[in-house]
């Protein structure tokens, strides 16, 4: 802007005052960390001290210490010999994460097994390309487990979920890759409460399905046969969902239960 002829025009502008919110704290804390300042296990500073450094009122800085230790990024260890540490990296924090997101996010069924049918389907051909033999052992050792349960008559729908979300978890470890396993434990209470609505309509058949197609998805690991194996896991979380589901139902009930 040209001068007045009375002289300089007066400045717009003011300085800004940062800040130091909550989200900043923690995104301070994460870098440092992300940054190699702080490795895992180092002590960070006590709250008197980062509170200071921060410019930040003790409850603001609280607030985020408690989120980063929800996430799994710091431990907090109470005591004379406790503090603030960062923690070993864990799938379980990521996992904790994702899952409060897809219970925040409403999300749907549909949503829920659109994103299994493609994230799902691709984990089990990582696994049937890198699993090793303890893997396979483990995989044909629990589908033989699922169909002796699927045989017996008292066996109860909520025994065969639990049974259906270990499976899951395996072939993502058999994957070899965390990043699939910290994101499939993400999802596995949110799949556990979907299946679990299908409990008033369960039935031996569907307990006998479920079975027949967990040993599928194993046999084409076992066999090293990705295409088979992503075929073969796209086809038993089609299947069921087809059977059971019309897309519009939240992943969560309105009460905050299973049904």
């Amino acid at each position: 802007m040209a001068p007045s002829p009375d002289g300089p025009a007066p400045n717009p502008f003011k300085a800004v005052r940062r800040v130091r919110s909550f989200d900043e704290v923690v995104m301070q804390i994460q870098s440092a960390i992300l940054s190699g300042h702080y490795r895992t296990g180092d002590r960070l500073p006590n709250e008197r001290e980062l509170s200071a450094m921060l410019d930040v009122s003790r409850p603001t800085l609280r607030e985020a210490l408690r989120s980063l230790e929800v996430l799994g990024i710091l431990d907090i260890r109470p005591g004379k010999s406790g503090g603030i540490f960062v923690a070993a990296p864990s799938g379980s924090g990521v996992g904790s994460a994702l899952e409060a997101l897809i219970l925040l996010r409403r999300a749907t069924t549909a949503e829920l097994n659109e994103f299994r049918m493609s994230f799902e389907g691709e984990t089990a051909a990582w696994a049937a390309e890198r699993a090793d033999d303890e893997d396979t052992e483990r995989l044909l050792s629990h589908t033989a487990a699922v169909r002796a349960a699927a045989a017996r008559p008292a066996t109860r729908w909520e025994q065969m979920v639990d049974l259906d979300v270990h499976f899951h978890e395996l072939v993502a470890h058999a994957s070899k890759n965390q990043v699939r396993v910290a994101v499939m434990l993400g999802l596995l209470r949110a799949v556990q409460r979907v299946e679990l609505r299908v409990t008033p309509v369960a039935d031996p058949s569907l307990h006998h399905d479920v079975g027949a197609e967990l040993t599928a998805v194993a046999e084409a690991i076992r066999d090293h046969d990705p295409e088979r194996a992503r075929a073969a896991m796209r086809a038993h979380l089609g299947r069921f969902f087809a059977r059971y589901f019309d897309g519009s139902e939240p992943t969560e009930d309105d009460e905050g239960g299973s049904a």
